[in-house]
């Protein structure tokens, strides 16, 4: 099992669907199972120690048993109600008892191993519970401390203030562990916000693909195709190319789509999108304006140029398309209007290519260029 599917055992199936949760869940699960370990690694260290007396031997089974049981109710917890301020102050609370007994045990408690650890648990909590409960658990450590200072100098004896175990060691061993939980804490805020991120970028470019694709034909809807164009004309007037804006009326579509249903003429709608994207050149854009209206966008051509790419677009859409059995075909009708030579911006551009395509369907003819008279494709030089 690999380590997604095991943590993935223990998150709930509604906060795996949620980038900025799944997260936070990842690190829980993974700090709650890491302290497991830790926690085992601590008896076979307190079973094989040789120079710490007997009664604190028993105590230190005692204390992780405990703490190994807190900890996999936690998880279980989580995994049942998905609830991070349940388990993440289990886990918290669970850190925060097993150091104050360490320093009870050990003596005073500035002198204690367990002291170095304690600013770990704000530190943990602002992590796992956020703000609020990061505050409660600062505020808790802060009164321990004073509490303990107290009850020192009220002339109030640790349990174990005289005790035979090696401070220095302990202290080396303390300073360990409070470094490694340290790094811990920080590569996993810093790879969380790193995956927040990631994700944040990835559903910023979905949204943004979806805002500005044709929810039925997948191709630039007419926001995203307004977009494509404000750009390339901004790319056009610095790099002094030219651009072929061509409007799209489709003929004989309504009478199919009013006499075979909506669903044979979105079919044939999205056939004509399918065969203008493949039949023209990647550089090019191709958008659906609404209803049976098309539009291209023909980046670096010229009147000169032009020919070869309306001849491709009026095969494209008259390619003919079999839906549910039946063979059926429609025609164009072009209206084209060229940057700069027609106009320098958007809004104009766009009248007159629309302008020159009614006027060619109005003629019956297949194509229009603005300020022109309709005409038959063998005309276009």
């Amino acid at each position: 099992m690999s380590r997604s599917q095991w943590q993935d055992y223990f998150i709930p199936a509604e906060l795996r669907s949620e980038p900025g949760l799944y997260e936070r869940s990842k690190m829980l699960v993974y700090i709650l199972t890491s302290i497991l370990v830790v926690a085992l690694i601590g008896e076979v260290v307190v079973f094989f120690a040789r120079t710490i007396p007997n009664n604190q031997i028993s105590g230190g089974h005692g204390l992780i048993f405990l703490e190994m049981i807190f900890v996999t109710v936690a998880l279980f917890l989580f995994r049942r109600y998905g609830s991070f301020s349940l388990a993440g102050n289990m886990l918290v609370a669970c850190i925060f008892a097993s150091l104050l007994l360490v320093i009870l045990v050990t003596g005073v408690h500035y002198l204690s191993p367990a002291f170095q650890v304690l600013p770990l648990i704000p530190i943990l909590a602002f992590l796992l519970v956020g703000r609020g409960w990061g505050l409660v658990w600062t505020a808790l450590t802060i009164t321990s401390n004073v509490l303990l200072v107290f009850y020192q100098a009220s002339s109030q004896r640790f349990v174990a203030e005289n005790t035979t175990v090696n401070l220095a060691y302990t202290h080396a061993v303390a300073a360990v562990i409070f470094y490694a939980l340290a790094a811990t804490c920080y590569i996993f805020y810093a790879a969380m916000n790193r995956n927040l991120n990631d994700a944040l970028l990835s559903e910023r470019s979905r949204f943004q693909h979806q805002a500005r694709s044709d929810e039925l034909t997948g191709i630039n809807n007419r926001a995203g195709f307004f977009y494509m164009l404000n750009a390339s004309i901004g790319q056009a007037e610095s790099t002094q190319k030219k651009l072929a804006l061509v409007y799209i009326d489709l003929n004989k579509f309504k009478p199919i789509n009013d006499s075979l249903g909506h669903h044979v003429g979105d079919e044939v709608l999205k056939g004509v999108a399918s065969n203008l994207t493949l039949l023209l050149r990647k550089e090019d854009v191709v958008g659906r304006l609404g209803g049976d209206e098309f539009a291209v966008l023909l980046r670096y051509v010229d009147q000169k140029s032009v020919a070869l790419p309306l001849r491709k677009i009026l095969k494209a859409v008259a390619m003919p398309l079999m839906v549910d059995g039946q063979a059926l075909q429609v025609s164009a009708s072009l209206g084209v209007a060229f940057y700069p030579d027609h106009g320098d911006d958007v809004d104009q551009l766009c009248q007159l290519a629309d302008e020159a395509m009614y006027q060619a369907k109005k003629a019956n003819k297949p194509l229009c260029f603005a300020g022109g008279s309709p005409m038959d494709i063998n005309q276009c030089s």
